[in-house]
């Protein structure tokens, strides 16, 4: 199924490490790497809307 195989591509390491980031004090760093995780997971929603949008499924 689709959902199965983008799960594997989530970006998992870099949202907890954002958390525990921002937690400890790291205002800066912590945003940063938000940013990066939210950057990363809409590009993969954007490619796989893009995706479903041409095979029609």
């Amino acid at each position: 199924t689709t959902l199965g195989a983008v799960m594997v591509m989530t970006p998992g390491v870099a949202m907890t490490t954002a958390i525990r980031d921002l937690l400890s004090g790291e205002l800066l760093s912590g945003l940063s790497r938000s940013a990066e995780a939210l950057a990363v997971s809409v590009a993969i929603a954007s490619g796989v809307a893009i995706v479903l949008s041409l095979g029609g499924r």
